[in-house]
């Protein structure tokens, strides 16, 4: 889901949950959760005509998912997305934390190659 960005300098918020609430209470983040979130995100920016898209780390902070494991299929998924042809995203952004998150995404990007 899309909606406006308000304030901010952006053309939209896409909505990316990789976590959900039944009952008040938590449904933790999953490997599939993450992966599929991060598809659609991308699937609504294309659909929006936007080139770039800006990510967290989906599932890590109240979630507690694994970041190192986050950031493995949150790179393959973008990875995967942008290597289809005729979509119009060309760049992914992820938007960390902290020092160590970007590392650990930055070693995730590193291991998984550049976009043929």
């Amino acid at each position: 889901m899309a909606t406006g960005a308000g304030r901010l300098p952006h053309r939209a918020v896409i909505h990316a949950a990789a976590m959900g609430y039944d009952g008040g209470q938590m449904i933790p983040p999953t490997a599939e959760t993450i992966r599929s979130a991060t598809r659609a995100a991308l699937a609504v920016a294309d659909r929006l005509g936007l080139a770039s898209v800006a990510f967290p780390a989906l599932g890590t902070g109240v979630g507690g998912f694994e970041l190192a494991a986050c950031a493995r299929l949150m790179v393959q998924a973008a990875r995967d997305y942008l290597a289809q042809p005729g979509t119009r995203v060309r760049r992914v952004i992820f938007v960390l934390r902290n020092e160590h998150a970007r590392q650990t995404f930055q070693a995730a990007i590193d291991q998984a190659g550049a976009v043929a």
